[in-house]
């Protein structure tokens, strides 16, 4: 599926800052079509902001522009205040939000059209196959959310991890929803008003799919999928315009679990980055026309189950670097991408228990990019976040004792004060939580 790709690429999708626009960008959630169409021309979305799949020729975001699993999630980070730097940076106490089931992954994005990023969580509870859409009244907090059910025929089967793009070209962002326990996949298309309609559902080669991301792998400016299957294999689904192809599978190495889309080499062809157990992330470099050549793996050195997998300027070269949880090692792994798609040793942060969600925004307003981690372990569930030093290595962690079973985690400026909060999905209280960023 050879397809003519555009004039310019954006050389990563996970991690990028549009000063039109005043965001950082990512794979996950689309935080804004508005702001994209009319300060950057043509978009997509992002992951807790907007993500863009590539330029146009006038070096604006492409309409292509996607969002990719929201556990692994970018932030909204907004220009700093001028005297962000003159205070102490820290976050509240989580604020919760009742869920009917165990949220399991989220997605940030402007649903309704206000400029405002709003929250989707999906379920890991097998008896509830639904999404849940939290909308955000404009001051941080949060409306009851509305569920949306993946399939109308049964409701068993959870709802397990979700992307957001603009599928079918209407500037509306929609929701891709995959479920872990079944071998059916749906579209929800957004109205626009934060609502979204029936699922439309596609058929998967394996009933049990782990993640789902969104980029335009083909080079046509349309955002397609790729689904991280539990069989050993990934499956990409092409964006025809009216609808997707059938699924195109690929052998992995090892169980994949979560994907990243960035092109690392720098040829401007989107690539993928795949956790895979026991012990690795698998680097495909795209041949150009959305297939991939056999993978790069890159090992982890400390203890094996690696989690999600993001990509991010760490060191602020231009090229995507890579970081990825290791749940039972209790840290992430840092790689920095030498700009042609090779790697330097990975260097090790350890977190708290059960690292399970990842998000890269700047927090402390230097300019820089963090991350912030999910643990999950529910005895000592928090949040860690680690501050860039400025060349690709991090401080030591900043933990926040939320409670609560921490399964994802995601960022975006959700009361609009020009610094990226942070959404929780806790699992264990069937909770969705947000903590607000404060500088005091």
């Amino acid at each position: 599926m050879q397809a003519e790709r555009p004039l310019e690429y954006n050389p990563f999708i996970r991690v990028q800052f549009w000063p039109a626009c005043g965001v950082l960008v990512r794979t996950s959630a689309i935080l804004s079509l508005a702001c994209f169409a009319a300060a950057c021309g043509r978009t997509g979305l992002d992951h807790t902001s907007v993500v863009a799949s590539g330029l146009d020729a006038a070096g604006a975001p492409d309409v292509g522009a996607v969002a990719d699993d929201a556990r692994i999630t970018v932030a909204d980070s907004a220009a700093q205040p001028p005297d962000s730097r003159s205070c102490q940076w820290t976050f509240a106490p989580q604020v919760l939000y009742p869920a009917a089931w165990k949220p399991w992954s989220l997605v940030v994005g402007d649903f309704n059209g206000d400029g405002i990023p709003d929250v989707v969580a999906g379920s890991s509870d097998e008896t509830d196959n639904s999404v849940a859409v939290w909308i955000n009244n404009g001051d941080g907090r949060f409306a009851v959310p509305v569920s949306y059910a993946l399939t109308s025929d049964s409701p068993h089967g959870s709802a397990w991890t979700i992307a957001a793009g603009d599928f079918n070209g209407d500037h509306q962002l929609d929701l891709a929803v995959v479920g872990n326990t079944s071998g059916t996949g749906g579209i929800l298309f957004g109205q626009g008003d934060g609502s979204f309609t029936p699922a439309v559902p596609f058929v998967l080669s394996y009933a049990g799919a782990d993640d789902i991301a969104v980029g335009d792998l083909d080079g046509d400016a349309k955002p397609d999928l790729a689904v991280a299957l539990g069989n050993s294999m990934f499956g990409v689904f092409f964006n025809l315009g009216d609808g997707f192809s059938q699924e195109f599978t690929h052998n992995g190495d090892g169980g994949p679990w979560t994907l990243a889309i960035a092109d690392f080499d720098g040829d401007g062809h989107l690539d993928l980055a795949i956790a895979t157990s026991p012990r690795s992330v698998n680097v495909l470099f795209n041949n150009g026309d959305g297939s991939f050549a056999l993978p790069v793996i890159l090992p982890m050195g400390r203890v094996d189950a690696p989690n999600v997998v993001v990509a991010g300027d760490f060191n602020d070269d231009g090229h995507p670097d890579l970081a990825c949880t290791a749940f039972e090692g209790r840290s992430v792994a840092v790689w920095l991408n030498r700009g042609d798609g090779s790697f330097a040793p990975e260097v090790d942060y350890i977190t708290g228990s059960w690292p399970t969600g990842l998000a890269v925004a700047d927090f402390d307003g230097d300019g820089r990019t963090d991350f912030a981690v999910a643990n999950s372990d529910p005895y000592s569930s928090s949040v860690s976040v680690f501050l860039n030093a400025g060349d690709g290595t991090f401080s030591p962690q900043v933990t926040y004792a939320i409670g609560g079973g921490a399964n994802a985690i995601a960022a975006a400026d959700f009361n609009g004060d020009g610094r990226p909060d942070l959404a929780v999905a806790n699992g264990d209280d069937h909770t969705l939580g947000i903590l607000l960023s404060e500088c005091r």
